[in-house]
This record gives structure tokens, C-alpha cells and sequence, in this order.
């Protein structure tokens, strides 16, 4: 059974019975079919992972039950959650596995319990399955690799996993309904991801430099190296109408122009994309599924950051593992502090309020080293007031004007042209 997307977190009474909050781990889904005469482990779309997961296939074996468990395979390295160290368990030899097992143990964490001595639990409600769940792990004092998801009712508690958790590699929560029943392929949980704001270069477009549909992002590594950390989902109309005025094609030696990478998840067939020069910053969200530094997921976009630099970014991590992603070619480094002499510039945004107090619809943003300010007004025409105030007196500055759609409507110059010095 799987779990459709939402964009908020469900409440108590979304699901049929109620709404049941689990954590969402960053780990490969699993089922483990145990029996007297054999075992067996399935990945989320029929694949054997049997020989990818000993240590799971033999703490099965030994549990003498003929039962069948769903749940998440994780491994733990450094502090959290390593999608890339399950990955490196596919398509090795049985020794190299073996020994990446002992070095790296995986976990089973379980949810749910479809079948238990003889009998097809599919249709109890999830609340007996969880209880049936709870009574094996109990009776067998089951300890690692076995792990037992928690579970609650409450919304604020499920909140709160979602944020303390996330840094370890929770991706957010699963809500699913206490009296549902287990409909294999059916979609009728829910999840919700935990997505956080990020910065990155815009150093790639698919589609054209005119329209483009998607955007590759990038950070310079400490020797300026630009490196691939994410793509997008596509760029919506009104951010798409401001990139192609902005965009301009790469150079020859942009480092990206030997770059391959597949078009999407399990593809073979590589992703045709035109390089552009990596000059424009976007503010990203994504979610806590990262991978040395790389969002793993498509990440969507937010709005351009005029206001930074390259130097405002933090580093790009080291180049991922061949089993986590590409490694990226040698080719023009990124020169980082190089125009640490030039005069910085201050951006003032007036965008709508999106915590609008009564009689606050408008806001000036600028950002003060590393802190955005936002600073309330009644109308559009108050905040452009104060913010050229403001602007004319921190120069160079610029006004960037953005309508309640999210485009931008007029900029305000003050000083020398703010496109020539670095933000």
C-alpha cells in the first residue's frame, strides 16, 4: 500500500478512524516474506533484495514465524540516514556485500503486519494489524536489525518528530487511517514531506533559454568547482518569465558541458539540457532527502535571489560516490572572493505580506548579512516609498517591485547599475 502526497500535515480526522502519524524514513521500502523453507525480501516495485540485505534475511530466518512485514530497510552512518550506503548493496558480489554488512549493518524498521501464522491480515483495520505488530515484537523481545516504528494520534507530536527528526533523515510523516484495511498498490495513505529553503547557482536549463521548463542548481565547491546538487520540478510561469530574461547561454568551458546524467530515476536515457552561465541565485525548497550535499529529489523552485552571490552560498560537498550520482568533470572553476573589493549592493523586495496582520498586506525584505528583515506596510505604495528611502540612502542599492502573482513589476536603481556589482 503507498501513500499519496499532500501539502500540509493531515488532521486528527483525515483518515477513516482517525488519522495515525509515523515517521517517513529516508530508506528503501521493503516487505519481508518469512517462512520454515524460505525467505524472501521485495522492494517497493518486485525486486529480490534477498543477497542485498543478509543481516535482515538471516534475523528473519531466525524468527521461526511464518509471517509477512512491511517496513523501511535504513542504514545509519554518520549521524543519519544513508540512502546512498542501501544503494551500494545492489548488483555486488555476495562476499562485497557480506562485508559492507559487517562494516554497516542495515535495520528493518517495521510498520505493518500482513500476514501472521496462517492468517491473511489484510483486511483488519490498521489498529489490529499495529497491535498484532506490537504483540510479535513483544513475544520474540526483538532487538537489531528488527526496529518498530512509533506511532501517535497527535498532531503537534507528529509535528514535532517531523522537525526534531529531520536532520537524522526523516522525511517527514505518514498519516494513514486506524481502520483502514492494507490495499496492495492502492495510494490511501497520506504523507507529508518536511521541505526546507535552500540557495543554490542556476548552472542548466531544460526546454529553452527563452522558456525553460527546469533548472539545474549548483554550489562551487572550497577550490570553486561548480558541482550539481539539485533539479527541479517545473518552473512556474511567472519565475519562468523572469529567468528568460536573465539567462544567458554558457560559455565553452563551462563545466557542465560534458556533464551526463539520466532523465530521470532508473532511466539509461541521459537528460538533454543547455548550459547557462552560472550567475542567478534561486531559493529553492526541498526536502531532507540529501545525499552528500545533493537533494535526491526534484527540489521546486521559489524566486530569484538577486541579493547574493556565489560568495553568500555555502560549499558544495564533496563529489558523490559513483553508487549516489555522477561525479562531475573537471573544467572552469568558479573563482570564490574575488570580488570581495567590489562595493556590495542592497536588494529591497516589496512582496505581499504572507503573515499579513490586519491592515499589513505589504513588506519590505532585505537581507543584513545573513538575517532577512521584513519590515510591514499598509499598501504597495507605502513599502515602495520606504524602501526607496531606504535605497537611496545605502547605495548601490536597487527596489525590486513583485506583484501579488510573484513577478516582478519595476526595479529601482541607485547608485551604479546593481546587475554589475556583486550582492
Amino acid at each position: 500500500m503507498l501513500a499519496r502526497a499532500v501539502p500540509r500535515l493531515p488532521g486528527p480526522s483525515a483518515l477513516p478512524g482517525g488519522s495515525v502519524f509515523e515517521p517517513k524514513y529516508d530508506g528503501f521500502r521493503l516487505l519481508v516474506f518469512a517462512g520454515a523453507e524460505r525467505v524472501f525480501l521485495q522492494s517497493r516495485n518486485g525486486r529480490d533484495l534477498t543477497e542485498a540485505f543478509p543481516e535482515i534475511t538471516e534475523a528473519a530466518s531466525a524468527l521461526g514465524e511464518d509471517v509477512v512485514l512491511d517496513g523501511e530497510a535504513v542504514i545509519y552512518r554518520e549521524g543519519r540516514l544513508d540512502f546512498g550506503a542501501l544503494q551500494q548493496r545492489t548488483n555486488r558480489r555476495p562476499s562485497a556485500v557480506a562485508e559492507l554488512a559487517r562494516r554497516e549493518p542495515a535495520h528493518f524498521i517495521a510498520f505493518d503486519l500482513l500476514h501472521h501464522a496462517g492468517a491473511d491480515m489484510l483486511e483488519w483495520p490498521y489498529r489490529e494489524r499495529r497491535s498484532a505488530l506490537e504483540s510479535l515484537f513483544q513475544g520474540h523481545t526483538l532487538e537489531a536489525p528488527w526496529a518498530l516504528t512509533p506511532t501517535t494520534n497527535d498532531v503537534d507530536q507528529a509535528e514535532q518528530w517531523m522537525h526534531q527528526w529531520a536532520p537524522a533523515g526523516v522525511e517527514g510523516i505518514v498519516a494513514k487511517g486506524a481502520a483502514q484495511p492494507y490495499q496492495p498498490g492502492r495510494r490511501g495513505w497520506q504523507k507529508y514531506r518536511f521541505r526546507d529553503t535552500a540557495e543554490a547557482l542556476i548552472g542548466a536549463v531544460t526546454g529553452t533559454l527563452t522558456r525553460p521548463e527546469t533548472v539545474l542548481l549548483g554550489r562551487c565547491t572550497t577550490n570553486g568547482e561548480l558541482r550539481l546538487v539539485a533539479r527541479s520540478t517545473p518552473v512556474p510561469p511567472a519565475l519562468r518569465d523572469q529567468l528568460s530574461d536573465r539567462l544567458h547561454p554558457g560559455g565553452p568551458g563551462h563545466p557542465w558541458r560534458e556533464m551526463r546524467i539520466s532523465s530521470h530515476w532508473g532511466s539509461r536515457t541521459p537528460l538533454d539540457f543547455t548550459c547557462v552561465e552560472p550567475e542567478l541565485i534561486a531559493e529553492f525548497h526541498g526536502d531532507t532527502a540529501v545525499d552528500r550535499g545533493r537533494w535526491r529529489h526534484p527540489v521546486r523552485l521559489h524566486r530569484l535571489r538577486l541579493d547574493l552571490t556565489p560568495d553568500d552560498l555555502p560549499p558544495a560537498e564533496d563529489p558523490p560516490s559513483p553508487s549516489t550520482g555522477p561525479s562531475l568533470p573537471a573544467g572552469r572553476r568558479m573563482k570564490r572572493g574575488t570580488m570581495a573589493s567590489k562595493p556590495k549592493r542592497t536588494v529591497y523586495h516589496i512582496t505581499p505580506s504572507q503573515d499579513a496582520e490586519p491592515g499589513q498586506a505589504w513588506e519590505v525584505q532585505h537581507k543584513e548579512g545573513r538575517r532577512t528583515l521584513r519590515e510591514p506596510h499598509r499598501t504597495q505604495k507605502q513599502a515602495i516609498d520606504a524602501a526607496r528611502h531606504q535605497a537611496a540612502d545605502h547605495k548601490p542599492a536597487q527596489v525590486v517591485v513583485h506583484g501579488r502573482d510573484g513577478r516582478i513589476r519595476t526595479e529601482y536603481t541607485y547608485g551604479n547599475d546593481p546587475r554589475d556589482i556583486p550582492g
